[in-house]
């Protein structure tokens, strides 16, 4: 046995350099075997740790990965929708216990936004079958109701009843900015990228993306206030309520798209591009079919209110009235962005209209007195304020040509994320 063994040895010493690098190859294929094992291992952990319920992930046609990547992780490029019909089909199957739709594309602040039902936060589990539980309030249960990570609450400061307003896209500029979202509940923390998201009903991504572009309804939705309208439509003693189809109003697929003219990219036009071009292209349509003799329209959107009826003059018969706006004892007009704003956010209004109608007052008596117009913005900017635009100009034309006569002021500004105009 020892001769074998010498025998072998010095047959070995006779060829360093090959069992040298033989020593080394099965290190190396030893050690990348187990690294690969171990990173096998943490993905699998820290898959089963993001999600531990749910069995299969469905998507529109794309890549595996980029599916599983997008739809559990929240990262990478975003993949394609399948349509709500599908869904309910799918959901139908008997196979089917229970099924959870998402869908994501927009952000808000650097967090992905994701649209979901009341199910995620039943359903969703994830280490050893935890469920998610909430910090502070409860799921979404109005339209623009929305709830955030425990990441997202701690980086951005943000508590209940805090507005904030979503992005449309990853990293984009384009704000849904007249659709504010309510913080109604704050989940606790995950260690998954649950803690990073930020949530709403399908039923607001919906709102957002077709009235935000163009005005225009998405098919079968249905807004939720329509039994509250209804209920006040009847207080009102109105005899006809017409609720017509997508396909009802928007007859013909081939019209011609809206555009305004240089002179009219101003205000609101200017700093919100598209806005009065999908709001024609609403009223241009309502009018072909409605044929109404009036149309009310209120003065405090009074850009608006001048666009439309330029808009409509030679085209159709029907007549705008001008309604004066209402406006509350501290002067803030009546709006339905209102009780979106704190107590203090509603006396940080009533200082701007006191002052723009202090500074319209004081234009009346002297027109010299526009000047201070630059006082004005310092005064407002001081109390943390945005100012969109602060502008005089001719109530009958909007052209910046006025007199003590015809002049009105026109204001936009931001309270946190809250977009308000007003005008005197």
């Amino acid at each position: 046995m020892k001769i074998l063994i010498n025998i072998a040895f010095q047959s070995l010493l006779s060829r360093k350099i090959t069992v040298f690098l033989t020593i080394i190859s099965l290190t190396i294929s030893i050690v990348l075997f187990l690294s690969i094992d171990t990173l096998r291992l943490g993905a699998k952990k820290s898959f089963f740790g993001n999600v531990k319920s749910g069995d299969l992930i469905l998507g529109a046609r794309s890549g595996e990965v980029q599916l599983l990547l997008y739809s559990l992780f929240q990262i990478g490029s975003p993949t394609n929708n399948i349509s709500w019909e599908s869904y309910q089909q799918i959901s139908k199957m008997p196979e089917i216990d229970w099924i959870i739709p998402i869908s994501l594309g927009d952000s808000h602040k650097q967090f992905r936004v994701m649209g979901t039902t009341k199910k995620y936060f039943e359903k969703f589990s994830y280490r050893k079958d935890k469920k998610l539980q909430f910090q502070s309030g409860t799921y979404f249960k109005d339209t623009f109701d929305v709830v955030i990570g425990s990441d997202v609450a701690e980086i951005l400061n943000y508590k209940l009843d805090d507005n904030i307003i979503i992005a449309h896209g990853i990293a984009s500029q384009s704000l849904h900015d007249e659709f504010p979202f309510k913080i109604k509940g704050i989940l606790k923390k995950t260690g998954t990228s649950t803690d990073k998201l930020v949530l709403v009903s399908l039923e607001a991504l919906e709102a957002i993306h077709k009235n935000w572009k163009a005005g225009i309804r998405l098919p079968n939705y249905k807004p939720k206030n329509l039994k509250k309208d209804i209920k006040i439509l009847k207080k009102l003693k109105v005899d006809y309520l017409f609720v017509p189809s997508v396909n009802e109003i928007y007859k013909d697929k081939k019209s011609k798209k809206i555009h305004l003219k240089n002179k009219d990219k101003i205000m609101c036009a200017l700093h919100r591009p598209g806005h009065f071009e999908g709001v024609l292209a609403v009223i241009n349509q309502f009018l072909k079919n409605i044929k109404p003799k009036f149309m009310f329209l209120g003065e405090k959107d009074y850009q608006q209110f001048f666009l439309i009826k330029k808009f409509i003059k030679n085209r159709f018969k029907t007549k705008i009235k001008e309604c004066k706006t209402v406006r509350l004892n501290n002067l803030v007009p009546y709006s339905s962005r209102n009780f979106l704003l704190s107590r203090n956010d509603i006396n940080k209004a009533s200082l701007v209209s006191k002052s723009i109608y202090k500074f319209y007052s004081s234009i009346k008596k002297d027109l010299n007195n526009k000047l201070n117009i630059n006082k004005i913005k310092t005064n407002i900017n001081s109390k943390k304020i945005k100012i969109d635009y602060l502008e005089i100009r001719n109530k009958i034309n909007l052209s910046k040509n006025y007199n003590r006569k015809n002049f009105k002021i026109f204001i936009a500004y931001y309270l946190k994320d809250i977009r308000l105009i007003d005008n005197f």
